[in-house]
This record gives C-alpha cells, sequence and structure tokens, in this order.
C-alpha cells in the first residue's frame, strides 16, 4: 500500500499544472508515510534548494525533510543551516529551524552514536538563539533548541546547556512576543529551575498574550507551585482566549481537582474554538468522570 502511494505522491509532486495550494500538500503526506518515503529525500532536497520551486511547495518539502531525515543526512542538515542564514523567504528558514530541531532530537535520543553532528548542531543552534540573523528569528530558533534539548538524557550536560542558555534569553528580552516563545520553550524542555521566575512574571504582568504563554510553560513543566496562581485567573478572568490558556496550563498539569473547573468552563464555552481546546485540556488531565460532560 505505500509503496503503491509514494510513486503516486512522486509523479503528482512533479505535475506543475496542479496548483501549488495543492501540490504543497504532498510532501507533507509524503513525510507522514515515514521509512517508505525515505527514497524520495534527495528529490525533496532538491526541491527545498530550486529557484525554479514555489514558496508553498518549497516550505512543505522543508517540513518533510524534518520528518523524514535521519542524522546520517549531512546533505539535509547544512541545506537547512542555509536557509537559516540565508534565505530571504521568512517562512521557508522559520521551518528549517524547527525541521533542523525534529532531525537534532533523533540525534540527541542517541548522543553516543551522534556526537559529531550533535556537536555541530548545539553550537550552530545556540548560536542562532543568541545571535540571530533577523530578531523574527529567535522564537523558531528557540523551538529548535528546545526540541534538541529536551531529547537529550534528563542528566546531559547538554540538556542543561540548553536550559540555561534559553532562560538567559528569556530573561534578556524585551519583546513580549519573544517572550512568550522563549517561556514555552523553557515549558518543552521542562526547565523546571525557570519555574519560580516564570510563575513571578505571571504575577507582574498584565499581558494577557504574553502571561497565556507563561502559564503554558507553566504547565508543560509541572511547576506545582503555580496552582492556585492558575486557578484563581481561570475563576476570574473573562476573556476566553486567555482562559483557554490557564485551562490547557492546568489541564498540563495533569491535577484531578481541576477537572470540575475545565467542566464548568466548557459548558460556558460560546464558540467551537472554545470548546474543542477546553476538551484537549480535560484529555491531558485524564479524569474519567469528565467523559459525559
Amino acid at each position: 500500500g505505500q509503496f503503491e502511494i509514494v510513486p503516486f505522491l512522486l509523479d503528482q509532486l512533479g505535475d506543475r499544472r496542479m496548483s501549488d495550494v495543492i501540490r504543497a500538500q504532498i510532501p507533507i503526506a509524503l513525510g507522514r508515510l515515514g521509512e517508505a518515503s525515505r527514497p524520495v529525500l534527495p528529490v525533496l532536497l532538491q526541491m527545498a534548494q530550486s529557484r525554479k520551486t514555489s514558496n508553498p511547495v518549497r516550505q512543505s518539502c522543508i517540513v518533510a525533510l524534518g520528518q523524514l531525515a535521519v542524522p546520517e543526512d549531512a546533505e539535509v542538515i547544512e541545506e537547512l543551516m542555509r536557509l537559516i542564514q540565508k534565505s530571504n523567504e521568512h517562512a521557508s528558514s522559520n521551518f528549517a529551524f524547527v525541521a533542523l530541531g525534529e532531525i537534532g532530537a533523533r540525534a540527541a535520543r542517541d548522543c553516543g552514536r551522534h556526537c559529531d553532528v550533535l556537536r555541530q548542531l548545539d553550537r550552530f543552534l545556540l548560536r542562532q538563539l543568541t545571535r540571530s540573523r533577523r530578531q523574527n528569528q529567535l522564537p523558531w530558533a528557540a523551538t529548535a533548541c528546545a526540541l534538541v534539548g529536551r531529547a537529550y538524557p534528563s542528566d546531559a550536560p547538554a540538556r542543561k546547556v540548553y536550559a540555561d542558555k534559553l532562560t538567559d534569553r528569556w530573561r534578556d528580552t524585551r519583546n513580549p512576543a519573544h517572550c512568550g516563545a522563549l517561556a514555552v520553550a523553557l515549558g518543552l524542555i521542562e526547565a523546571r529551575e525557570a519555574g519560580p521566575e516564570l510563575l513571578e512574571a505571571l504575577q507582574d504582568s498584565s499581558d494577557r498574550r504574553y502571561n497565556g504563554h507563561v502559564a503554558e510553560a507553566l504547565g508543560m513543566m509541572r511547576h506545582e507551585e503555580a496552582l492556585p496562581e492558575l486557578k484563581e485567573l481561570l475563576e476570574s478572568d473573562n476573556d476566553a482566549e486567555y482562559r483557554v490558556q490557564i485551562a490547557t496550563a492546568l489541564g498540563l498539569m495533569g491535577d484531578l481537582e481541576v477537572s470540575k473547573l475545565l467542566v464548568d468552563e466548557i459548558t460556558r464555552a460560546k464558540t467551537l474554538w472554545v470548546t474543542s481546546s477546553v476538551a484537549r485540556a480535560l484529555g491531558n488531565v485524564g479524569d474519567r468522570t469528565a467523559i459525559q460532560p
């Protein structure tokens, strides 16, 4: 089945009569097929490199490279680094960060075997974190660092280096949107040492968008000292989008006590987006008594 689908999709990808919007879905489909699509990796790489490739198709090829490439695929890693450093098409360079993070994560799960490529990736990503070519690359660099860092064993020195560098960058950054992205990265890497500072930032800031990301970060790292503050925010704030972020943070904590608050929230929800987001938070809690509501 899969081995028949791959040639078909590859043939469709080469059909330039097809809308770019549709063609852009094909590399994503190939990436989802996993190992069966590995033979088409050179084609995806060539399309990512070619100036003739439209931006939507190139972006999808980059995403697929992140899904399919392994640490031994040196040409893919080099191309992703080139896109980050040279591409003027912002989405392509941003997706390249995520793809590089995914490949780096595969390497970090077997760091003894992939120590050389990890040295290369760690050095490159940490440099991008502190000295991005463009300021708007910072959130994507932070995401890539978190993806790689969290894949290292919990006691690996490299994991602590990533967590410390992300924490330092979060402290030094003034742009609230970038601070929020860095906070989420700290949550992804479960930098629990930063938990008290994140909670203090949540208490001191009145920026709901930023606070929502900080709350999610606290949930991801399960900083239980934040529970009273998060519960109070969920009960007292009327902003639906913000409340969903708070509910998500509470759900990520996995505390069964938050289940009733989330059920109350889902019964009051007025939009499908809010309902589905709170339902996802309930799924994170895992309380079976919430099934009926």
